[in-house]
């Protein structure tokens, strides 16, 4: 599917009429009808915004939007486009930053002189993919589930109290499961606790396997 500015960019490729366009109502060949005919600035007739309740306002706007100036809006919205870009990856880098303590942020940008931000830029970044996960160790740990480490668990629990959540149910050993959880019954608060629950210890167990398997 072809984008609205694609389409302006392909329509400005086959090479419209150039200069300024002015609408001019006896320009138009019906203009005893109502019709206005947009000209270029040396006369030539462009386009007819035929007769009807929108004539004026169709006329000009078509006239406004010669491909000059559709031209200059395009480029200001590529150089805007491609600031916002540039915000956006700032914006990741500094919540990147924002997780890391002090000592860790020396150690990244320690060497980093200020005078080079492409440097510091490339250490942000290199730490950012580096704490995500690969897709495969992902995948893996989706389909088995990571290891329970306890110092992991009694982490998730701290987490869900300074929340304010509820863990609605009881660790066991192997998993979180409800008083009411006895006979094959389910508890829903229980089981989103479990899911929580799995999506912690997996991310980080998934985190670690990524790690080990990069270069």
């Amino acid at each position: 599917m072809i984008d609205r500015y694609e389409r302006i960019r392909q329509a400005l490729e086959m090479g419209p009429t150039p200069e300024p366009w002015t609408a001019k109502s006896h320009t138009a060949p019906r203009a005893d009808n109502g019709d206005i005919g947009i000209i270029n600035g040396k006369g030539g007739l462009v386009a007819v915004a035929y007769s009807n309740r929108c004539t004026r306002g169709n006329a000009s706007l078509i006239a406004a939007c010669d491909p000059d100036t559709i031209r200059e809006l395009l480029a200001e919205r590529d150089q805007l486009a491609a600031a916002l870009g540039a915000a956006r990856e700032d914006a990741e880098r500094w919540r990147a930053l924002r997780e890391m303590d002090g000592g860790e942020i020396y150690a990244l940008l320690g060497d980093c002189d200020g005078i080079h931000p492409e440097l510091t830029d490339a250490a942000i970044d290199q730490a950012r993919e580096a704490s995500a996960p690969t897709i495969e160790a992902a995948e893996r740990m989706g389909a088995k589930g990571g290891p329970v480490v306890e110092a992991e668990r009694l982490a998730f629990e701290a987490w869900m109290r300074e929340h304010c959540w509820a863990l609605c149910a009881t660790w066991d050993g192997e998993t979180y499961r409800s008083d009411s959880e006895q006979g094959g019954k389910v508890c829903l608060h229980a089981m989103i606790t479990r899911m929580m629950w799995a999506a912690w210890r997996d991310r980080r167990a998934a985190l670690a396997a990524g790690q080990e398997g990069r270069p």
